[in-house]
């Protein structure tokens, strides 16, 4: 299969490329490709692979394949995949597919044609498709999906529109006209029916309400297939108890019945080497126990296998295949033997309970990958010592808390990644330290990533001496990194001599990250670059940085009470899409005060501008927005040499209730002034309307009140 593009990384074009990137650089890919080969045997590959095509991405687009009945998408054409570097995941994108739709089938007519619930079209989703809690993932989507009756909607709405779609259609000159499609000759639909419609229009109206009527069928007929109830049985093997699943549902909650006052296991686990005995590798199953009945809290799903050899190699070659339910027994291991009078379960998507005959037939055995789903643990909190030192690339997943006066000495290309809540606890006198071995050695990055590190707090912290990291395919470009994250609470931060990549901190894909009393010195480029993110940044001051002392793209952020100079390029750079408020700010000898640019708009109040070679800049920079920037100054001071404000004829910069010095002389039409001290122009009522919402925009941070003496702060 050395052909097939799931093998072969030079068989895929890239189509966009991240700036930082080479386009020749497929080193994302290749990673990818070569560990959905791994992952066959390899236990760590698959739990890489899982970080990197993540389930939430992959079981949606295999949903959408059963919901549309196509595997179009497949290891020979039809692919698509985005690759994030910030997330280091691999995605998939739906294009050029088949549909149901497209098959000419005519309700009440249509009984032949069988729903396929799992699709396979290339190796990723034929390995995905033997993990059980993909399954679980995949059926939890699709039954949403048909819950709430969406395809219905689609029917309805197209049925609503017909009228629209035949004049359109009737007005289009090429209806008639043959096309090639797969290199043969198609009749338009307008012919394809009798010879009453041929040369009308009717012959297209025929096939849309056909395919309206297919979709309320489809709808129904998913709908029950999903709802059925689970088949399954149980053995009992001389008071050893196995569990046989048969149908496409997985079942849960199964329900152990005993006699009254009989005798209860204390432990139960999955028997995965079959040997009747507790063993390492065997899986406990928690459950939880009434009277004389045992729950087990796990979800049980049948082996997915192709039908025949034949099928699965007609299906690499791009055909439409299934992969089809196989009787699956799961042997329970207890602390002793057991003789149950009735069990029951539930199906895992109605919830509905069905009592589980018991059988004599014995199902195959579980393929790898195929294990009970269990409720993940809460991991317990590890408190580190007050010394220690990383080498290499060290992953935190369980809760950490890291005590007052700790030092953590970072080896060269050493990285720490918390992806679960890090509670950092340093105080004045006693600040936590990460640092290099070698003061002339750097080390890579820190990093909180995903959504577990939630409500983690840094206090009194001290980092110096790193860089950044590419790590199991994520670009971390900071020493201070936080990707993926929500509601991160950090104090008294001090960073100092970073090296290499270009960001001292970098946050990406997060929200409510709250930055307090922070300290950032002589960064080698960025010193905080925020993407795609919110965040709050107060009592900061950030000091002679390369490039920028805060970088935001399609961002919203405060920045309040902070101090901003010796920028190499700009205090604060604003674009593509954020929104930001700078309140009672100092913003000084820098490049460039403040720039807006791409559809950012900037509040700027209460704040002063001193000495920055140009204090204001905002113009149109990427051809994807329509405007260029916009920024309003209110009780502000401008004061320099030379003001120096400029904004292209794509942008607007607002001036009012504000001091600048030295007064206006040529004033550029993008630059709008109103009782301005030091200005010889008149009020203009017009911006009473930034005004409001300035006021606005502050009220948005919790910030009720501008009033205070402008450009001033303690």
């Amino acid at each position: 299969m050395s052909q097939f593009n799931f093998n072969n990384p030079a068989s895929w074009s890239k189509v966009a490329v991240l700036g930082l990137a080479r386009e020749s650089d497929s080193s994302d890919l290749e990673y990818f490709l070569e560990l959905v080969k791994l992952s066959e045997t390899s236990e760590s590959s698959f739990a890489r692979l899982k970080r990197v095509a993540r389930y939430e991405d992959w079981a949606r687009f295999a949903a959408f394949q059963t919901l549309v009945q196509s595997s179009h998408n497949s290891s020979l054409a039809n692919m698509r995949l985005v690759s994030d570097p910030w997330k280091g995941t691999i995605r998939p994108i739906i294009h050029d597919i088949k549909s149901f739709l497209s098959l000419q089938l005519q309700p009440p007519e249509n009984n032949s044609f069988e729903i396929q619930l799992d699709l396979s079209s290339q190796p990723l989703l034929s390995l995905y498709n033997r993990s059980s809690d993909f399954i679980a993932e995949k059926y939890k989507i699709l039954y949403k999906f048909s819950k709430d009756r969406l395809i219905l909607e689609a029917s309805e709405h197209l049925q609503k529109i017909l009228p629209d779609l035949s004049k359109s259609f009737s007005r289009n000159h090429f209806r008639y006209e043959k096309i090639y499609r797969n290199q043969y000759l198609v009749e338009p639909i307008v012919l394809q029916h009798n010879l009453k419609t041929m040369g009308t229009v009717d012959g297209m109206e025929e096939e849309w309400i056909r395919r309206c009527n297919m979709l309320q069928w489809y709808e129904k007929a998913l709908q029950e297939k999903l709802e059925q109830i689970p088949t399954a049985h149980w053995l009992n093997e001389n008071g050893f108890i196995s569990l046989v699943v048969s149908g496409p549902i997985p079942i849960n909650r199964v329900t152990l019945e005993f006699p009254k006052n009989g005798p209860l296991p204390r432990s139960i686990a999955w028997d995965k080497d079959g040997d009747r005995h507790f063993s390492e590798g065997d899986i406990q199953i928690p459950f939880s126990g009434r009277e004389n009945k045992l729950q087990l809290d796990a979800i049980w799903i049948t082996n997915r296998v192709h039908p025949s050899p034949e099928v699965a190699k007609v299906l690499a070659l791009d055909a439409q295949g299934s992969l089809k339910p196989a009787p699956t027994q799961f042997r329970l291991v207890m602390d002793k033997k057991i003789s149950p009078i009735a069990i029951r379960a539930e199906s895992f998507l109605t919830k509905d309970q069905f009592l589980v005959p018991k059988g004599k037939r014995s199902g195959q055995t579980p393929i790898r990958w195929n294990t009970p789903v269990l409720k993940e643990k809460v991991a317990t909190m590890k408190v580190w010592p007050k010394s220690l030192t990383i080498e290499g690339v060290h992953l935190v997943d369980q809760p950490v808390k890291i005590l007052p006066g700790t030092t953590i000495k970072m080896k060269p290309g050493a990285s720490l990644i918390f992806r679960n809540q890090v509670q950092i606890a340093g105080k004045k006198e006693a600040p936590v330290t990460i640092t290099s071995v070698s003061s002339e050695r750097f080390w890579g990055t820190i990093a909180l990533h995903g959504p577990k590190t939630a409500g983690s707090i840094l206090s009194h912290l001290t980092v110096e001496n790193g860089s950044g990291a590419l790590i199991d395919n994520i670009l971390y470009s900071g020493m201070f990194s936080i990707h993926e994250a929500k509601n991160i609470k950090i104090e008294n931060l001090k960073l100092r001599k970073n090296n290499k990549f270009d960001d001292m901190m970098h946050v990406v894909y997060s929200e409510n990250i709250v930055l307090q009393n922070c300290t950032l010195e002589k960064s080698l480029s960025d010193a905080i670059d925020v993407d795609i993110s919110t965040i709050r940044i107060e009592k900061c001051k950030i000091s002679t940085s390369g490039n920028d002392a805060i970088d935001l793209m399609s961002s919203k952020a405060l920045i309040n009470k902070s101090d901003l100079s010796g920028s190499g390029d700009k205090g604060i750079s604003i674009g593509e899409a954020s929104d930001v408020v700078i309140f009672n700010s100092k913003i000084y000898n820098n490049v460039i005060g403040i720039e807006s640019k791409d559809n950012s708009t900037a509040y700027v109040i209460n704040s002063t501008l001193i000495d920055n070679k140009r204090q204001i800049n905002a113009y149109k920079k990427n051809w994807r927005y329509e405007k260029g920037g916009s920024i309003v100054v209110d009780k502000s001071i401008i004061s320099s040499a030379d003001y120096s404000i400029k904004g292209d004829n794509n942008s607007k910069i607002s001036i009012y209730n504000s001091s600048v010095f030295p007064k206006f002389s040529n004033k550029e039409p993008q630059v709008e002034v109103g009782s301005v001290s030091g200005d010889n122009g008149n009020d203009n009522p017009i911006l009473s309307s930034y005004q409001t919402n300035a006021e606005k925009a502050l009220g948005a941070w919790g910030i009720t009140s501008s009033t205070e003496q402008r450009g001033i702060f303690e």
